[in-house]
């Protein structure tokens, strides 16, 4: 490249710097950029209507500022189309949060709900239903030793009345 006529200037002591400008170029861009901007370059060149006309150093950085100003623009076009996607993303994941968090506050608000229900109204009730059986239980387990009691008495007054009818049969 730095034979091409197209990167150097008429004046011998310009050549040097053109030079430099060559390998800024070579560090900023691979060589496959810089074989694509030589020819955007000649491009531009012929379309300005130079002809074979040795591009100055400022129409070269000027040609230089186009093309990398064309694909800045490509890029930010295309991150600006990204950012939108990823906006759309957020909203519809802020949509979902939202209808999430709705679901949630509903939820809380049937689980007070159901909290006072029960503290108000369902333990009193099972308090009570507990008092009745607790009450209930005693007494059938009192009534159980005296039904033995009273077991225990007719099973000696039967004993007994079969005696007495022994011995008034004998009598009689």
């Amino acid at each position: 490249l730095l034979g091409d006529p197209l990167f150097e200037s008429k004046e011998a002591g310009k050549q040097t710097e053109n030079r430099y400008h060559i390998l800024f170029f070579f560090k900023i861009f691979s060589f496959k950029k810089i074989g694509l901007f030589r020819t955007g370059v000649l491009q531009w060149h012929q379309r300005k209507g130079r002809g074979g006309r040795i591009m100055g150093n400022n129409e070269l950085l000027q040609a230089f500022s186009d093309i990398v100003q064309k694909q800045i623009e490509e890029v930010n076009r295309k991150i600006d189309q990204r950012f939108e996607q990823i906006d759309q993303r957020f909203e519809q994941m802020d949509q979902r949060f939202d209808r999430l968090e709705q679901k949630v506050d509903k939820n809380s608000e049937d689980i007070r709900e159901i909290k006072l229900t029960m503290e108000n109204d369902i333990l009193p009730r099972l308090d009570h239903i507990e008092a009745c059986y607790t009450s209930t239980y005693r007494r059938y387990a009192d009534g159980i030793e005296q039904m033995e009691r009273q077991q225990a008495d007719i099973d000696m007054l039967k004993i007994v009345v079969e005696k007495h009818s022994e011995q008034l049969q004998k009598l009689a």
